[in-house]
């Protein structure tokens, strides 16, 4: 007779016993929770034991216990082999959320668990780094960060509101990230949806500090976002002339032109900050650019509604452009001068009695005198064939430009088709006038 190996028999009867008492539990807590017994394996560390009862339990994976999967509770109590023996069982389970919210590489990562971390790349889920990478990022991890990117991260990916790592450092004023993030591969001038780098939010947020660091580690200056502004456009836009003054001191182009044809200058036009203005003008921006509506920097100097705040501090400024070669005739795409514009506000401000459009049309009319004393054509049309002067009607300055354009007849500054028209009428007037006399010389005989 054989010998019975009672070690082997015993080994055989305690995974059959094992198996059959797990069936009975698994029966006996009924359907809401039929693998607890592997929860409970998982927690016991008993891997023989988990193998046993994920071979017999076919949906094992997406099984829940207190909001956990059975790789989330291997990956939470820090059971490296047993997440392995799961992981090689049921490759999906990588994705299955853990607490409801967060993937098991993000658990892992939370915990600080650099070998199960290790492992779940291993396993694919280098693919879903990105909300690792956040994670770490927010606990300011900075180990866990150069390892999250040494296994495959992207350090320059895009989160779901289009912002980098280093834009958040930079919205967080965090020089501490921001520096360590540059220093570990961050592309400093990389871009968000809106085309804004890290030095366009750090001019936009008014961080001085920032932009100045920023420019030190090598950031693109003359970035453009997808509106065409650069950092100084930025600046000049915040009424910013610290920052403005940086950016131009560090090689920024004072003439960059924005996807409306802007330059800096203009933008300075339009919020009528003669400071800004000043510096920008003897920096030696360019007086006569036209943007994508003709407007020269002067145009926009007097259409600007802030002008005629007070418009005496800005009669300094219009003799400054002058000085500097502004073209004090250059037409817009309507065909308008900078005195058109005059005229228009003027007219715009008659209509009522209020105290402040009263004060406003003679601000304009301030505007108009300077622009006339400086020598515009005050005859100039449009291209509807109007001058100034009618385009002022009803208004006070109709008065002063109608003697402006007095003054300019005898100096022959009429456009030829007026000067044309008022020939044709002294014509007809004294063909006119020779008709009356010979009918008055008629009537006189007649009445002989």
């Amino acid at each position: 007779m054989k010998k019975i190996n009672l070690a082997w028999t015993s080994k055989i009867t305690s995974k059959y016993l094992l198996l059959i008492i797990t069936m009975i539990q698994w029966s006996c807590y009924g359907s809401n929770e039929p693998a607890l017994p592997l929860f409970t394996a998982i927690k016991n560390n008993n891997s023989s034991e988990v193998e046993i009862l994920i071979k017999n339990h076919k949906h094992w994976a997406s099984e829940r216990h207190d909001d956990q999967t059975p790789l989330c509770l291997a990956i939470k109590n820090g059971k490296l082999e047993i997440a392995r023996i799961l992981l090689e069982s049921s490759p999906a389970s990588i994705n299955f959320k853990c607490d409801y919210d967060k993937l098991p590489v993000d658990l892992a990562t939370e915990l600080k668990n650099f070998e199960m971390i290790k492992l779940l790349i291993e396993k694919g889920a280098n693919k879903n780094l990105s909300s690792s990478l956040r994670l770490a990022l927010q606990n300011k991890d900075f180990e866990m960060i150069k390892f999250l990117i040494a296994n495959g991260a992207n350090i320059n990916e895009n989160n779901q509101k289009d912002k980098t790592p280093l834009h958040l450092a930079i919205q967080k004023n965090d020089f501490e990230m921001a520096n360590f993030l540059i220093a570990i591969g961050a592309n400093i001038n990389a871009s968000n949806q809106k085309g804004d780098t890290p030095l366009h939010l750090a001019v936009e947020s008014d961080n001085f500090e920032m932009a100045k660091f920023l420019i030190v580690k090598g950031a693109n200056i003359n970035a453009s976002n997808q509106k065409g502004d650069t950092p100084p456009h930025l600046a000049i836009q915040k009424n910013n002339l610290k920052m403005a003054e940086l950016l131009i001191a560090n090689g920024a182009d004072i003439d960059a032109i924005n996807k409306n044809g802007n330059t800096p200058l203009h933008l300075a036009m339009i919020s009528a900050d003669n400071q800004l203005i000043m510096f920008l003008v003897k920096k030696g921006a360019k007086t006569n650019t036209k943007n994508k509506d003709g407007n020269t920097p002067l145009h926009l100097l007097i259409d600007s509604p802030k002008i005629f705040e007070n418009s005496t501090e800005f009669t300094p400024i219009i003799t400054l452009l002058l000085s500097n070669n502004a073209d004090i005739n250059a037409k817009n795409n309507d065909g308008e001068t900078p005195l058109h514009l005059a005229a228009k506000r003027s007219k715009s401000f008659s209509s009522t009695n209020d105290i402040n459009d009263i004060y406003n049309e003679n601000a304009a009319l301030e505007m108009a005198s300077l622009l006339i004393k400086q020598g515009i054509n005050v005859n100039e049309t449009n291209k509807k064939n109007q001058t100034a002067y009618d385009l002022a009607k009803s208004s006070k300055m109709q008065d002063k430009l109608y003697a402006a354009m007095q003054a300019d007849i005898s100096k022959k500054t009429l456009p030829a088709e007026t000067i044309s028209d008022i020939s044709q009428l002294q014509t007809q007037l004294s063909s006119l006038k020779t008709k009356l006399e010979e009918l008055l010389k008629k009537l006189k005989e007649i009445s002989k």
